[in-house]
């Protein structure tokens, strides 16, 4: 009679659910994992290549913008206003005074804003950190290292990224039964407990048993998120930092076929790619042309007209549609936290954006001056015309309009700006030298507050895809059309000519029944079709 080892119905168990799970390009880990030991754990088995995942390391992972929080510049991105390259070390979150909050991420890192005497964990921190591929320390680029220490093996949170169950919490690290305390003496909040220098990893276990690839929702997790203000991510396109915000079914129509954002990004070995924008973001891979065309292929319409666009006008000019308002945040503006709820803490003012928030177009041809503004022009040989959503921010000042950077906690906790602005101005002050301002582009200390003012910028849109909605040959030929041809740099004429190109109204009523439906596009489309040629003429000589 055959004899078995006791534990192998587990096996068996567990190399059937391994067949069926790779069918499914997911494997179940549950009968893989008995207490979870953090990333060593999961480099024990994925050194190796499978079937369905390359091998990797955690040095794949140490050198990833989401590890990194930072990346050099492209060649000829960033100029100044005399339009001369700008060349700094970095681009990214570590080294900057963050485009539109003015946060400095060094000393807004990660903090225990708010807690309950009733749990064993930090029930509201706050901090750039709260986005880190770590548990909670910075990473080496963080201190201006090259490369990681090895102590940094241990600063990687897997599950954040690929446990579909995961409910990331902070903690105070102790040590002989007190807080631990950073060089600065302030006490390390941490996502995995530390007791006496020891890591207690396995509160995740249940976590860390549901990992997988990333889908949408795991990267919707940072990227979709609008901290502590009360406006819903989708509802304020890119009122945040973050560049997903818009990535829902009902918006999208790559969410709506349930794509994961690897799909598109994925550039192996944990890096991203993506192609240039104007936002001055960290990056892995920057690829030289649109992402659409890497499915879509160059000539993707049916009719020639529109593939002829594609030479000169980006695919999210006419498919990145969003209806929504962009947020205006006002640092001026004190919200009381809600007496309802024990966590909830002060926040800044965030309003709707006015009617005549819409959405710009500019040329772009891959750099960017100062504020990020977008460079580019018509007949450049280079550029193509972008999409652009206003965000805008109502910004504290010294009496030159520098901007002065907050710490942020401080402000969370009390909702007294002043007091915030003068610690961040001298937090700043104890960070900033002249050779970290030139190598990083870090502007000089600011004075003490002043006023403020408001600052807007243009973000470029990316998501929100859509092929129904998406403008049509009226939605520009029209004198009452979205896009200022002046702007763009035609002349009067030419404007002119571009707006009665179909020869229509510019009303929306073309049948004159008194409403605007699919009679009234019928008549648009019957128009086209039957003037196509002399249309595409009139478009290559005009563009």
């Amino acid at each position: 009679m055959l004899s078995f080892p006791r534990h192998f119905p587990y096996l068996l168990a567990a190399s059937v659910l391994l067949v069926w799970s790779q069918a499914q390009a997911r494997t179940d880990h549950r009968f893989f994992i008995d207490q979870y030991r953090g990333p060593a754990q999961c480099i024990g088995c994925h050194s190796t290549a499978f079937s369905n995942t390359p091998a990797i390391s955690l040095k794949d992972i140490h050198h990833s913008v989401h590890y990194r929080f930072e990346s050099k510049l492209p060649d000829n991105y960033q100029h100044n206003e005399a339009g001369a390259v700008v060349e700094y070390a970095t681009s990214g979150l570590l080294w900057k005074m963050c485009g539109l909050p003015s946060t400095v991420p060094q000393f807004n890192w990660l903090s225990n804003i708010k807690d309950l005497p009733e749990t064993q964990h930090v029930d509201k921190p706050s901090g750039c950190g709260t986005c880190h591929a770590g548990i909670g320390l910075k990473p080496y680029t963080a201190l201006g290292q090259s490369k990681p220490a090895a102590s940094e093996d241990n600063n990687i949170d897997c599950l954040v990224c690929h446990a579909l169950n995961y409910d990331r919490k902070y903690f105070t690290a102790t040590l002989f039964g007190q807080p631990e305390l950073d060089a600065k003496g302030q006490p390390i909040i941490l996502s995995v407990p530390r007791i006496n220098g020891v890591l207690n990893w396995s509160v995740y276990t249940d976590a860390a048993r549901t990992v997988g690839s990333t889908n949408a929702s795991t990267c919707l997790r940072c990227h979709a998120d609008l901290s502590d203000s009360k406006v819903p991510a989708d509802d304020h396109h890119y009122g945040s930092c973050q560049r997903g915000v818009v990535f829902a079914a009902d918006q999208d129509v790559h969410a709506s076929a349930g794509m994961s954002c690897s799909k598109c990004h994925d550039a192996g070995q944990h890096k991203m790619k993506r192609p240039l924008n104007n936002d001055l973001s960290a990056h892995d891979v920057v690829i030289d042309h649109q992402m659409c065309t890497d499915c879509h292929g160059q000539n993707p319409h049916d009719f020639e007209t529109y593939n002829e666009h594609a030479g000169f006008i980006s695919c999210t000019a006419c498919h990145a549609r969003t209806e929504k308002t962009a947020a205006i945040r006002d640092f001026a503006v004190v919200v009381p936290p809600d007496p309802n709820n024990p966590l909830s803490i002060y926040s800044v003012g965030i309003s709707d954006a006015t009617p005549d928030y819409k959405v710009s177009f500019a040329w772009f041809d891959g750099s960017v001056g100062p504020e990020n503004k977008p460079r580019g022009a018509r007949g450049d040989g280079k550029s193509r015309i972008y999409p652009y959503k206003p965000v805008g921010m109502n910004l504290p000042r010294d009496a030159d309009g520098n901007v002065i950077p907050p710490r942020w906690d401080s402000f969370f906790k009390t909702g007294n700006m002043m007091d915030a602005l003068a610690q961040g101005r001298s937090e700043y002050a104890a960070l900033w030298t002249p050779e970290i301002g030139a190598k990083y582009g870090l502007p000089p200390v600011p004075g003490e507050f002043d006023h403020f003012a408001a600052s807007e910028s243009g973000f470029s849109i990316s998501h929100g895809i859509t092929r129904k909605n998406a403008y049509k040959c009226a939605s520009c030929h029209n004198p009452a059309g979205v896009m200022d041809f002046e702007k763009l740099g035609y002349s009067e004429e030419k404007s002119e000519s571009l707006e009665n190109l179909l020869g229509l109204p510019p009303v929306g009523d073309l049948n004159g029944d008194g409403k605007i439906d699919a009679f009234d596009l019928l008549i648009f489309q019957n128009y086209w079709h039957g003037n196509q040629d002399a249309m595409l003429k009139a478009l290559k000589n005009n563009q």
